[in-house]
C-alpha cells in the first residue's frame, strides 16, 4: 500500500552547515521515508543523501 510522503524541501533550496553551502537537487522516498540528495555548491562531485527530518532538525543545516 502506498503511503503519502511529505517533502518539506524543494529542489533548488540551499542550506548551510559549518559555512558550507549545500543545494537540494533530488527528492525521493526510501521505504516511505522522505530523503533529499544535496550537493555542495561549487563542487557537484561532493554529494549526500540525507533524510528530510535529519536535514531540517538534526544536523545543524540552516536554510539560506
Amino acid at each position: 500500500m502506498a503511503r503519502n510522503v511529505r517533502f518539506d524541501v524543494e529542489p533548488g533550496q540551499r542550506f548551510k552547515q559549518n559555512g558550507v553551502a549545500w543545494e537540494a537537487v533530488e527528492l525521493r522516498s526510501l521505504n516511505g521515508i522522505p530523503h533529499v540528495r544535496i550537493v555542495r555548491v561549487g563542487d557537484p562531485t561532493e554529494l549526500k543523501l540525507i533524510s528530510v527530518s535529519a536535514l531540517l532538525e538534526r544536523y545543524d543545516f540552516a536554510l539560506e
